[in-house]
């Protein structure tokens, strides 16, 4: 588990991270969503996934994947996932950030 936005960041709030593939000719990617600070994701709250699928295939770690947590003057979350070989886009929203 990566920690993307740490507790207390003021709002609102942007970051962007570069992802990859864990193996070999994958063709989607699973991104899933937590909350909290605990390092073993079984005791933080999840909030769900994002589903990038028609990425390039490729070696284990080749493809280019920006990943862009944002979260609005609200407290909406959008988790946007991009594939920068292809431009392939998935976007989710989450509303409910009481965790």
């Amino acid at each position: 588990m990566v920690v993307v936005i740490p507790a207390g960041s003021p709002v609102p709030f942007r970051r962007t991270m570069c992802c990859s593939t864990y193996g070999d000719d994958y063709t989607c990617v699973l991104i899933h969503v937590y909350a909290g600070d605990n390092a073993l994701t079984v005791w933080n709250f999840y909030y769900g996934m994002v589903a990038l699928s028609h990425i390039k295939a490729g070696r284990r770690g080749i493809p280019q994947i920006d990943v862009t947590f944002h979260v609005d003057g609200p407290g909406v979350l959008h988790v946007i996932a991009e594939d920068v070989d292809t431009s392939s886009k998935a976007t989710t929203i989450f509303t409910d950030l009481g965790g």
